[in-house]
């Protein structure tokens, strides 16, 4: 399987190798992209497993990868090589509407292949286009009047009728951390025991909305797909 490295930009690709039979077996484990070489690491199973991690500068370009067992005899050869898929790598271009917020904006530039571009709630739809072009418009504490266009959309202590919350009477003072659901892909590698909240909105979830992380005072996350 494959998965991209948040550091360098560069997908990484993850291969398990597995022996079944008794006697070891030794040979190469190559990397291949749409059909041509590009690494190689000796294999060794007399352990009777063995992973590898590879991380070429190559793989930005995507293609169709597949890892292939060279110099091994044995009785099945079909299961000798594998394939995966990976989509070149394209710049992200997302638009930050907010009064200002540096946590924000460092945390959505660390990236590497990101174009992060901003403006105030009151020129979403001038400045910002109303987020025409962007993979992605991220709102900080405000959200139009007007409807919001069809689009991705990360939002930050903000409701309206578009969002999976909707907003309760009052605020929750100091809530902690409950639950996250790890069966979601975007939370599989995210970690937020260690998150401390001094004030919440209280919210409860709509009936299309997915709860990904939960506190003591309601939902802190939730995702959505409103058609």
């Amino acid at each position: 399987h494959a998965r991209r490295d948040p550091t360098t930009g560069n997908p990484e690709v993850f291969v398990a190798v597995q022996r079944f039979g008794a006697a070891p077996t030794s040979g190469a484990l190559s990397l291949l992209q749409n059909g041509k070489l590009i690494d190689a690491r000796a294999l060794d199973l007399g352990g009777g497993t063995q992973t590898e991690t590879f991380d070429s500068a190559l793989l930005r370009q995507g293609g169709v990868i597949t890892a292939r067992l060279d110099g091994i005899r044995d009785d099945l050869a079909s299961d000798n090589q594998a394939s995966i898929v990976l989509p070149p790598q394209t710049n992200r271009h997302i638009l930050l509407v907010s009064h200002g917020n540096l946590f924000l904006e460092k945390g959505l530039s660390l990236g590497p292949d990101i174009t992060l571009a901003e403006c105030a709630p009151a020129q979403f739809r001038t400045i910002g286009k109303s987020g025409k072009g962007y993979a992605m418009v991220v709102f900080d504490g405000a959200l139009p009047a007007t409807p919001l266009p069809p689009g991705n959309y990360l939002i930050f202590h903000a409701v309206s009728a578009q969002t999976p919350m909707e907003a309760m009477t009052g605020n929750v003072a100091k809530p902690e951390f409950a639950d996250s659901d790890k069966s979601q892909p975007v939370m599989r590698f995210v970690d937020i025991n260690g998150l401390r909240v001094r004030t919440a909105m209280r919210v409860s979830t709509r009936p299309w909305g997915i709860v990904l992380a939960d506190s003591t005072g309601g939902p802190w996350i939730v995702a959505g797909d409103a058609g």
